[in-house]
């Protein structure tokens, strides 16, 4: 039995269009960290109500803490993405 979302199997090519500017690029990314509301409800409220209950000088430890892991969460899956190019490659995938 075949769904209906595997009958196409169609892979992604790139358009004859002009290269996205430099401005254009920096405005989608912004636009799509800032309009994200998955950004909003972690940050404000997931970590936000996490560091209300500490005190000041424990709430400064957990925002360095909070943003080293950030970094390194998006910086491993950023560049570690190069490790599953090979299952990305295939049609199915």
């Amino acid at each position: 039995m075949q769904t209906a979302f595997l009958e196409g199997f169609e892979s992604l090519t790139a358009r004859d269009e002009a290269p996205m500017t430099l401005g254009a690029a920096i405005a989608a990314c912004l636009a799509f960290t800032y309009l994200n509301p998955h950004c909003w409800l972690d940050t404000v409220v997931l970590l936000g109500a996490i560091a209300s209950p500490l005190p000041a000088p424990q709430r400064v430890w957990f925002g360095i803490g909070a943003t080293s892991a950030s970094f390194a969460w998006f910086f491993a899956l950023g560049f570690g993405a190069r490790l599953l190019r090979g299952v990305f490659a295939r049609p199915l995938a």
